[in-house]
């Protein structure tokens, strides 16, 4: 029983660890989107399945305040209150699909294509990978 207590434990530190670490010290791609009067930029993105890092930017524009990853309805990331000057990110372990982008109210949605195979957290178990998607 009190195996079962530190297995339960140690998944649940390392789930909530790795919803705020930076992807690029485990090998992980970033992404840079920058936030434009016509939204986001680039409006599509291709990559290869596994931890992304997003990194939003607003270098200026009042239209576009925000940075969203979609998969339907569901909001798999986002940074909110991007304002003139201010900048934001968050960290997925994105499996291959079709993903929408999007920058805020009255910009269009923009696509993000992942390619290759599930990652090996998402391809041992699926309830492990929707935890570290954090």
């Amino acid at each position: 029983m009190r195996t079962l207590a530190l297995l339960v434990t140690a998944l649940a530190a390392a789930s909530l660890a790795a919803c705020g670490k930076d992807d690029e010290s485990k090998g992980g791609q970033k992404v840079e989107i920058k936030l434009t009067d016509a939204g986001c930029s680039p409006l599509h993105v291709r990559l290869p399945a596994g931890p992304t890092r997003f990194d939003a930017s607003n270098d200026g524009t009042d239209k576009a305040t925000e940075f969203e990853v979609l998969q339907g309805d569901r909001v798999l990331g986002e940074k909110e209150n991007l304002t003139e000057g201010l900048s934001g990110g968050f960290s997925l372990d994105l499996d291959p699909g079709r993903y929408q982008i999007w920058c805020g109210q009255g910009t269009p949605k923009g696509t993000l294509e992942v390619t290759g195979k599930a990652s090996s957290a998402a391809a041992a178990d699926p309830r492990l990978a929707a935890a570290v998607r954090g």
